[in-house]
């Protein structure tokens, strides 16, 4: 589900996230990743279906704008067979130790817990432009 938000130069899915079918590793940017600006990927016409399908917290509209993964240093995603677990990643070190990556990840935890899931906490730091 989306909300009404738009990633903009937000591209951390694009080098957390392992994508069997691209050629990549996690913590790296992906190999299709050769604009600028918010039109980053060269293949962004014909991605594929992981990466069309990939919403995470803050584009599902959860939690406040200023909490956009690359802002707040913290994306989550459902995940697991059933999407029974959030993960929620820590894109840079000492992110979760600000008043903005704690708040996110509170929200994340309390929402979670009121599911009735679970919830893994991530370290993958990656470089954010």
């Amino acid at each position: 589900m989306r909300g009404n938000r738009k990633c903009g130069t937000c591209d951390a899915c694009c080098t957390v996230l392992e994508i069997p079918s691209v050629p990549s590793e996690i913590g790296k940017p992906c190999t299709h990743m050769t604009g600028s600006g918010t039109k980053r990927c060269g293949i962004y016409a014909q991605r594929p279906s992981e990466c069309q399908g990939f919403v995470c917290h803050w584009l599902a509209g959860i939690g406040p704008s200023s909490s956009r993964p690359d802002r707040s240093g913290i994306m989550a995603h459902l995940a697991g067979e059933f999407g029974e677990i959030v993960v929620a990643h820590i894109l840079r070190e000492g992110a979760d130790t600000t008043q903005k990556g704690r708040a996110v990840l509170e929200d994340l935890m309390r929402d979670t817990r009121a599911a009735g899931m679970q919830m893994l906490i991530r370290r993958s730091y990656i470089q954010i432009d």
